[in-house]
């Protein structure tokens, strides 16, 4: 029973020894849910087209004018791609289900 028992006790330990502490990336979270992508791109218009003009909201526009008119304004807003990505997500999705749901009525 005894080498049983020590080798039950061995595997434990070893689980224990290689689950370790919390990772890096556990360190780095924090409490608040992460946002989503459309959530991201919401905070990123306001923060960086808010400073020279009224935000229109999204179904102020087409989807197809959006795109022309956020080309134009990525570079004002000194855009990084990734935030062009986040902010172009946001308004133009959005535009879309706003003229969908105005088509369905």
């Amino acid at each position: 029973m005894f080498p049983f028992r020590f080798a039950f006790a061995a595997c434990a330990l070893l689980l224990l020894a290689c689950a370790g502490g919390p990772s890096n990336e556990d360190e780095t979270r924090t409490d608040a849910p992460a946002m989503s992508p459309l959530e991201q791109g919401r905070v990123l218009y306001a923060a960086k087209c808010d400073d020279c003009h009224v935000l229109p909201g999204p179904g102020a526009h087409t989807p197809e004018n959006w795109d022309r008119i956020l080309n134009r304004m990525k570079v004002e807003a000194r855009l990084t791609p990734r935030e062009d990505y986040l902010v172009r997500t946001y308004i133009i999705s959005s535009a879309a289900r706003i003229q969908d749901s105005l088509a369905s009525r």
